[in-house]
This record gives C-alpha cells, sequence and structure tokens, in this order.
C-alpha cells in the first residue's frame, strides 16, 4: 500500500490546487484501485461530507490551506509499488482538467 501523502504529493506535482480538488483526486485513485485490483491504494479512509468523499487524515494534514491552492510540489515522489505513478497519471489525466466544484459533482 502507498501514503496518502505521497499520493496526494504526486498530484500536487502537476499543479497548485485546492484542497478540495486534491481529496477528489486522491478519492478517485482510490476508488479506481479497489475496482481494479480489490484492494485498496492507500490504508486511509474516506467519509461522506458535505462536499463529497474525504480523508480525514488528509484534510487534517492540509487543512491550514483552507480555500486558498496548496502549492505546487517540486520534489520526486518515491512509491513503494512500481507502477504507481502510471497509475496515478492514468488518474489525473482523466480528472485533472476538472475544477474542484466540477469533481464535487461526479
Amino acid at each position: 500500500m502507498e501514503n496518502i501523502y505521497d499520493v496526494a504529493r504526486y498530484f500536487l506535482s502537476k499543479e497548485s490546487m485546492s484542497h478540495k480538488k486534491l481529496q477528489k483526486l486522491c478519492y478517485f485513485a482510490q476508488a479506481w484501485y479497489l475496482a481494479n485490483y480489490g484492494e485498496p491504494l492507500v490504508p486511509n479512509r474516506f467519509e461522506a461530507w458535505i462536499h463529497g468523499p474525504v480523508s480525514p487524515d488528509l484534510y487534517n494534514y492540509y487543512r491550514g490551506w483552507g480555500w486558498e491552492a496548496i502549492p505546487q510540489y517540486n520534489r520526486e515522489i518515491e512509491f513503494k509499488e512500481e507502477g504507481t505513478d502510471k497509475y496515478l497519471d492514468k488518474v489525473y489525466d482523466t480528472y485533472g482538467d476538472y475544477s474542484a466544484d466540477e469533481l464535487e459533482g461526479i
């Protein structure tokens, strides 16, 4: 299993984004992984909140940003499993162009 903070940093390496968008991308990564491989990508749980699925662990980590964009992450991320970066690229290629509000509605 991967670390949810590394997954989040990977998405943040693509662009600066709101906390809300980051949550949704991480949720879709987890959901796709569960559907395709029958096991979770990360050990963290997601809960149904007013604006959609949220990982409380990830929320607490980035909560200080509020509604401001979290800066782009400019360091390399090393994953435990080979191919995780390519998998996350597919998730980002599918949902990365959507705004946080659009992702909330999906």
